[in-house]
């Protein structure tokens, strides 16, 4: 029996003990499993070194002098330091 359900995707894994299949449906197994396939067919990592380019969504939501304070985007805090 397959680890699979192809209308609804990929179960949460197997029980060491029995070898019985849970059948729990995941958001977090299926994200890993389209990760890995993307990892796959790239042959290597989702971003260059690890880091997301400066041209994204992100750089520019945060760059955007009109958008307002209090969005809870990183940056947004001042650091504080440990106590």
């Amino acid at each position: 029996r397959h680890l699979n359900n192809p209308q609804q995707g990929w179960f949460e894994g197997r029980v060491e003990a029995t070898g019985d299949i849970n059948p729990t449906l995941t958001l977090s197994t299926n994200a890993m499993v389209l990760e890995a396939l993307l990892y796959k067919h790239n042959a290597g990592p989702l971003f260059e070194n690890g880091l997301v380019k400066n041209d994204g969504y992100f750089a520019r939501r945060t760059s955007d002098p009109f958008n307002p304070p209090g969005l809870c985007l990183p940056g947004e805090r001042a650091l504080r330091a440990a106590p």
